[in-house]
């Protein structure tokens, strides 16, 4: 019975181990290797300036601009919404926005940084919940660190890019645009993945509290089980006749 313990213990405590870490610890230890950033201007910042960022705070004033959502579906609804410090609609008149188009250029002459999540919108009703969407406390986003679902995000940001893009066939160079500005481009040149929040560090804690709580959990269910099985065991060698 003591053999039979210590072999489940080895065997068990190795895939109990190598599936808490990989639901969490390696979570948690992602992030404490990436850098934090604070204050950041999403309508001035470009992605590539930020690509080894783990938790980010967004200036004040940022939301995400979920009327500007997109998503992609692959079996899971993969969502996506631009994370704005500025609106892409033209907020002017009648007048200024048939001059100058719909649409207006961020500073940083791209919309680089967007808020993910996995079927938590509909493109019917242009609802959009994913991470704290809707808590208007938020202005944080975690770094989306999953790799297996990174590129149905960027494909849902390709065709929100096309959308932006002139579809009637009048010229998309620089010369077309200077003449037809309500077809301007705006581009993701460099699209970085966060899930909304508004607590990054309570979150990446909360990584490492629900490791610890599977580690102690573990523990008492295989305490559980060898006295469960010693005690079994003893019953029946005393059925046996052994003493």
């Amino acid at each position: 019975a003591l053999s039979a313990c210590l072999w489940l213990a080895c065997f068990g405590g190795l895939w109990a181990g190598d599936q808490n870490y990989g639901h969490h610890m390696i979570s948690f230890y992602t992030y404490q290797d990436l850098v934090s950033y604070t204050d950041l201007d999403p309508a001035v910042a470009k992605g590539q300036s930020f690509m080894d960022s783990g938790e980010v705070y967004f200036k004040e004033g940022t939301t995400v601009d979920t009327n500007e959502m997109v998503s992609f579906r692959n079996r899971l609804n993969f969502c996506a919404a631009p994370i704005l410090g500025q609106p892409l609609r033209n907020q002017k008149g009648l007048h200024e926005v048939a001059r100058e188009g719909d649409f207006v250029m961020p500073e940083s002459g791209t919309v680089d940084f967007w808020a993910v999540g996995t079927n938590c919108c509909d493109k019917a009703t242009r609802e959009f919940t994913c991470g704290e969407a809707s808590n208007k406390r938020a202005r944080a986003g975690m770094r989306m660190i999953r790799e297996d679902h990174r590129p149905f995000y960027l494909l849902a940001i390709q065709e929100w890019t096309a959308r932006m893009c002139p579809t009637s066939g009048e010229d998309n160079t620089a010369k077309g645009h200077s003449k037809a500005a309500p077809l301007l481009c705006i581009p993701s040149r460099h699209p970085l993945l966060f899930t909304w929040v508004e607590d990054p560090v309570g979150e990446v804690t909360k990584y490492y509290e629900q490791a610890l709580w599977r580690f102690e959990m573990d523990v008492v269910v295989f305490l559980m089980m060898d006295i469960f099985i010693a005690l079994g065991a003893l019953l029946g060698l005393k059925e046996l006749g052994f003493k």
